[in-house]
């Protein structure tokens, strides 16, 4: 199995093609979209054949039961009946343009539904992913670069494909001089943060049939993952994990969609929007929650919704009282309460500390002091700033999580 750092960095590496013609901060506009292409290609790449006899078998037959004989035949829950893929593109350069968009054409409804995330929505089709490069003439170039990238499951698992996701957003976000700490959770903190979740239940947890799992900025899904590798590797290997989660940014929500649907999870469980004014799982309760909110963000703009559910009341999730309009990070918490079984929850959450310390709150309800006393107890780990803002280096065993920002 190769490094999964040298595949990083060789997938960072094809940004050097295009940085004569595109700014900085727009190279994940095709390093991410052509890295998922590559990965899907190669999972595919045993049973393509295999799917392009079936669908010419099953040309005629309904759409529905056609989309299930496909998948069987893929073996995936997606698949792609074009008789292309990006190695085979490149052997046919001067048609590569009309080529690439029956190559998009062909994949399933799911995967197109998650590449539209990268185009800037159905409206506008697939072809964004391509034709600027077409344009720039640089299509055949980075198609070539990255149909040279191993990312069979053979080579790379799904747990490692994560974390080369996370560190090319990364360096993205480092390149545009944004804050890359912003963006992501060290894997370290989430493995602490999962044992302190899990532990004091594990004898519960070993007998325990089902549960589910959900986080509200879910980013690209690292957090769930690991959440459930924890439980089912190290507590009861026999648990049915339901995984939730709740994503604004568009790229890393296509990219945590995308590796559900790889995984054989329901990627249906995953839901594009802002959390704290659109909660797209209501009525849903969980048994555990943990996320990394976004600190040190506003909510202004979403601050009519906010207010008409919080003078809901109880039938909304900000009955208790809202915090200051600066501190988003504690409306999560809010939702998050919203979201507790009457059986009880577990919630693991990441603070900056001004939520809990400084406590500029409009309403005494939405205070700390008050949670304590509602809910009984709330233990707290401390970590140094420094673990969230460690420049990016290729993905090891601690790289991280990205969230939204």
């Amino acid at each position: 199995m190769q490094n999964h750092s040298e595949i990083a960095e060789f997938l960072w590496k094809i940004a050097d093609l295009i940085k004569d013609d595109y700014d900085a901060k727009n190279y994940e506009d095709v390093i991410l979209p052509f890295t998922l292409l590559r990965r899907l290609d190669c999972v595919l790449q045993p049973t393509r054949q295999a799917v392009r006899d079936a669908a010419v078998k099953y040309k005629t037959t309904p759409e529905q039961t056609r989309d299930a004989l496909l998948m069987k035949a893929a073996g995936q829950r997606f698949y792609n009946t074009s008789e292309y893929s990006l190695e085979e593109l490149i052997r046919r350069p001067a048609d590569i343009v009309p080529n690439f968009s029956a190559y998009l054409a062909g994949f399933s409804a799911n995967v197109k539904d998650i590449l539209y995330n990268f185009s800037g929505g159905e409206e506008k089709g697939l072809s964004p992913i391509y034709e600027t490069l077409a344009r720039k003439r640089l299509i055949l170039k980075v198609t070539q670069a990255f149909s040279e990238a191993d990312l069979s499951l053979e080579n790379v698992d799904n747990h490692g494909m994560g974390t080369i996701f996370e560190y090319l957003i990364r360096k993205f976000k480092e390149a545009s001089n944004e804050a890359a700490g912003q963006f992501y959770t060290p894997r370290d903190i989430i493995r602490l943060m999962v044992k302190l979740m899990f532990e004091p239940d594990r004898a519960k947890l070993a007998k325990e049939s089902l549960v589910g799992i959900y986080d509200p900025a879910c980013g690209t899904g690292g957090m769930l993952t690991i959440a459930k590798e924890h439980l089912l590797g190290g507590i009861n290997p026999a648990l049915e994990v339901y995984l939730y989660g709740q994503e604004l940014n568009e790229k890393t929500y296509a990219i945590a969609k995308a590796d559900m649907l790889m995984k054989g999870e329901d990627p249906e469980n995953i839901k594009r929007e802002n959390t704290l004014s659109h909660d797209l799982l209501p009525g849903k309760q969980f048994n555990y929650m943990l996320s990394n909110p976004p600190f040190g963000k506003d909510w202004k703009n979403i601050r009519d919704e906010i207010e008409a559910e919080h003078d809901m009341g109880a039938a909304g999730r900000y009955a208790p009282g809202l915090p200051d309009v600066g501190d988003g990070a504690m409306l999560f918490l809010l939702h998050k309460l919203s979201k507790m079984a009457p059986q009880g929850s577990k919630i693991a959450l990441i603070f900056n500390g001004s939520p809990l310390m400084v406590m500029r709150a409009v309403a005494p309800a939405t205070s700390a002091n008050t949670f304590l006393k509602t809910t009984g107890s709330m233990p707290s780990s401390r970590c140094p700033m420094t673990c969230f803002t460690t420049p990016a280096s290729p993905p090891t065993s601690g790289s991280s999580t990205t969230r939204s920002p």
